[in-house]
């Protein structure tokens, strides 16, 4: 009740009129169809309707004792459930439900870094897209310096049909990116249906620069056991549980009362009572039981390699994030030293300076851009992985991981 009240304020708290707010999107994981089935399956099984009755079940006979119509003995058969049965069932839907569980905050995780993916996406998209339309500018003035310089010292035709045919593909490159903007909308709607009347204003200016992210990951709490390994643990006990019902599958006997009235005319007792115990010198089910026992091997295995990806997966992520930094730094610096404005001043300066090789420089200018955004990118979809695998997207109390504001 608490989660679902943290989310709810967190929710309102934060929504944008008119805008899809990044802290609303986020927060509609929690309505997913996918953790409402969860919740409900959790909420059944808490009634514990698995639990087995005492009895399996009962029969009554009548018997025509040496086929004298007037001689009718009668029989009552109770034939109790196995009690190790009983025991291993009710384990089993205890430990399933714990499954469950920890399913759902796996899924949780899931569905919550889908959406920052989301978010991530949109940023990188827009900020592409302002990054190739700018590029197409430069190119239409290039061509517009080199239409004038046709008659000029600086003519140069093969230039001038080289600047043509960029152009085309600066449209284009604009024109695929519009298009990619479009289908990531349809993926925003698609995970969050109130997004289809409201607009997406997600910046890249929003997110957390990309300086402090390795510091936000050295103030997170490593986990020595995650919901992945949680969650693989009680797969192995399921499976143990599920081997452990088929050898307990087995009748275990039989009370019996049987009621003769012809004694009562010798001055007996009409009343007997028989018990029987089944005594299985070889147990019916090991086909079954093997079965199983592969299925345990295979849960185990599974489980050892989850221990393995997370002891592994932290440190070769932080890794990788700041091998990405690095790059993104060293494209910083570059674009410092290819100032435009100040590589522009020291040209104008030059005698017969050409305007055209100051706008392809500011061309190339771009092209480093573009590849910082994608640095960029790569950096934040790493440090949202990293935390999925720390299930800290989910804690509570609830935060926004990657955007300061909205």
């Amino acid at each position: 009740m608490k989660t679902y009240l943290a989310v709810a304020l967190f929710l309102f708290s934060l929504s944008v009129q008119g805008q899809v707010s990044a802290n609303e999107f986020l927060a509609s994981a929690w309505d997913a169809p996918e953790i409402k089935a969860l919740t409900n399956q959790e909420a059944y099984l808490s009634n514990k309707p698995y639990r087995l009755a005492p009895i399996r079940k009962v029969a009554i006979a009548t018997e025509s004792n040496q086929l004298d119509r007037t001689r009718q003995d009668y029989s009552f058969r109770v034939l109790p459930a196995n009690p190790w049965e009983m025991r291993y069932t009710n384990q089993y839907f205890k430990t399933y439900q714990d499954l469950i569980g920890i399913d759902r905050e796996r899924v949780l995780g899931k569905l919550i870094q889908q959406r920052y993916e989301a978010i991530i996406t949109w940023t990188y998209l827009q900020e592409v897209l302002s990054l190739r339309q700018e590029e197409k500018q430069l190119t239409e003035s290039w061509i517009t310096i080199l239409a004038a310089q046709l008659n000029s010292a600086f003519a140069k035709p093969d230039d001038y049909v080289e600047a043509r045919l960029d152009l085309v593909t600066r449209a284009l490159e604009v024109e695929r990116v519009k298009f990619e903007i479009a289908n990531q909308q349809q993926v925003i709607e698609h995970l969050f249906e109130k997004a289809r009347h409201k607009t997406i204003d997600w910046k890249s200016e929003q997110l957390v620069p990309v300086s402090e992210i390795i510091a936000k990951l050295q103030t997170q709490q490593v986990l020595q056991a995650n919901q992945e390994i949680a969650y693989h643990t009680r797969q192995v006990e399921l499976a143990n549980y599920r081997y452990l019902l088929e050898k307990s599958n087995i009748n275990i006997g039989y009370v019996q009362t049987e009621y003769q009235p012809f004694r009562i005319e010798a001055n007996r007792r009409p009343w007997n009572v028989t018990v029987g115990v089944t005594i299985p010198l070889f147990n019916p089910n090991k086909g079954d039981m093997a079965f199983r026992k592969l299925q345990i091997l295979q849960a185990e295995g599974q489980l050892e390699e989850a221990k393995l990806e997370a002891r592994q997966a932290w440190e070769l992520g932080v890794g990788r994030i700041q091998s990405l930094i690095d790059r993104y730094n060293e494209l910083v610096a570059m674009l410092a030293e290819l100032n435009a404005e100040d590589l522009n001043w020291k040209l104008t300066a030059v005698k017969e300076n050409n305007p055209a090789v100051t706008v392809r420089l500011k061309i190339n200018l771009v092209k480093i851009k573009l590849a910082m955004a994608r640095l960029k990118q790569e950096v934040y979809q790493g440090y949202i992985e990293l935390l999925a695998q720390q299930d800290q997207l989910q804690r509570q109390p609830v935060q926004n991981y990657l955007l300061g504001g909205n």
